[in-house]
């Protein structure tokens, strides 16, 4: 069920760019050696830890990408090309009607997803 996470990394960049949505998961960042591991509450206890400095909320991938669409404009997609069997990434910025493609394909659907995030959080 991790993997439906936002990882680590791209969760605190998005709690860098504003990210304040209720999520079902979060890390917590007050030890010293941080502790990555990301903890899922239980479904009554969905709440923002981004409000706190001691932890980071992580969205569902499906969490940020309505973000970054409702939020910022900016429409994400990930599509397989057959004959390379490769994924890449289309992000279309929905204001101006600008598409930016991936410039590296990437070898699983969530590298190419997560490769898409990042470049979106360079737009905002």
């Amino acid at each position: 069920m991790k993997k439906l996470f936002l990882p680590y990394e791209l969760a605190a960049i998005a709690k860098e760019k504003g990210f304040k949505e209720p999520c079902m998961a979060y890390t917590y960042t007050g030890d010293t050696a941080l502790n990555k591991d990301i903890f899922v509450l239980p479904s009554n206890k969905i709440e923002d830890h981004n409000v706190d400095s001691l932890s980071v909320s992580h969205p569902l991938y499906a969490q940020i990408i309505d973000w970054f669409r409702e939020e910022h404009k900016i429409h994400i997609e990930v599509n397989y090309m057959d004959d390379v069997l490769l994924y890449n990434f289309k992000l279309t910025l929905l204001d101006i009607n600008e598409e930016r493609e991936g410039i590296n394909w990437k070898l699983s659907y969530y590298d190419a997803l997560e490769a898409a995030i990042e470049e979106a959080f360079k737009i905002i």
